[in-house]
């Protein structure tokens, strides 16, 4: 009975110790921010689960607030969004930052749509750039701001469009997905098959992006918009 009562705790303490590890936690910190110098308290995320991702590569888990992870905004709206900025990248921003038109953008807006207007005035990639406003939507779609989600989904795909465009280099096959994707979860479908045949003319697909792209047309094909997880390889 002692040997089972052993067993039992031990494994009452894996169930614990699981649970604890997926949980969504915060830590409370005390900031300055870089621009103005403000002191400020935030909750900083510390740790989440997720279980898969979506077509448009947006992470599935518990927990839909913390997709994307969530940023540090100061007061004043400056988005903290690494550890060192150079001596020219504070000037740039503190510019930016108390410009009339930045703090106009602030109301209505999401985080993410925020970072991208930095980002842009430093002259990011297109990559960075698209990537960024596919996080402003995932934004827009949990708080339920469907007058911002479709006008985010455009920007990224017009960034990713250009990478795609101007790029030297090959641009592969996710960010060719990317655009397929985003333009059929705004149900343009009729750009969603000509981004499809510009993928497959450029990409020969096989193995698991055979299965993808099979999935995606069938969606494509029943007008189906819905957001979609990945199907099973």
């Amino acid at each position: 009975m002692k040997k089972n009562h052993v067993a039992q705790l031990i494994a009452s303490i894996v169930v614990l110790i699981s649970l604890n590890s997926s949980a969504t936690t915060y830590q409370t910190e005390e900031r300055i921010c870089p621009i103005g110098g403000e002191r400020f308290t935030v909750e900083v995320l510390m740790s989440y689960s997720t279980y898969g991702k979506r077509l448009d590569l947006k992470p599935l888990g518990r927990d839909p607030s913390v997709v994307p992870q969530p940023l540090i905004v100061c007061p004043n709206g400056f988005i903290d969004y690494k550890k060192k900025y150079s001596e020219e990248e504070i000037i740039s921003f503190t510019n930016l930052i108390n410009s009339p038109s930045y703090q106009r953008l602030r109301s209505g807006n999401t985080d993410y749509f925020m970072l991208a207007q930095m980002l842009e005035s430093m002259g990011a990639s297109k990559l960075t750039m698209g990537w960024t406003y596919l996080e402003a939507s995932w934004e827009a779609e949990y708080l339920y701001r469907r007058q911002k989600y479709v006008p985010y989904l455009n920007s990224a795909i017009n960034n990713f469009n250009l990478a795609v465009d101007e790029s030297d280099n090959e641009i592969g096959f996710t960010y060719r997905l990317l655009v397929v994707e985003l333009n059929r979860l705004k149900g343009d479908f009729d750009t969603a098959k000509l981004k499809l045949a510009e993928l497959e003319a450029n990409i020969t697909p096989i193995g698991y992006e055979k299965i993808v792209i099979d999935f995606v047309k069938e969606l494509i094909n029943n007008q189906n918009s819905d957001p979609q997880e990945l199907p099973k390889p």
